[in-house]
């Protein structure tokens, strides 16, 4: 389990969260490439396990693995 202190997300963007290039904010607010939670998730998943997260906009966001 990872968490994080940053703006939190909407629980409803959460499948968004782990796919390349695909942002819940804009480059200016946020600046990245927007392809770091996909490549946990690749990474993980070749190694057998799992990666969720959950959210709440204003708030922190919680990631959790299995491996």
């Amino acid at each position: 389990m990872i968490t994080d202190n940053g703006v939190g997300f909407a629980k409803a963007y959460v499948n968004k969260l782990f796919q390349a290039f695909q942002r819940l904010d804009t480059v200016e607010e946020f600046p990245g490439t927007a392809i770091g939670l996909g490549t946990v998730q690749r990474i993980v998943r070749r190694h057998g396990g799992d990666v969720w997260a959950n959210g709440v906009i204003g708030e922190r966001a919680t990631f959790y693995f299995t491996l």
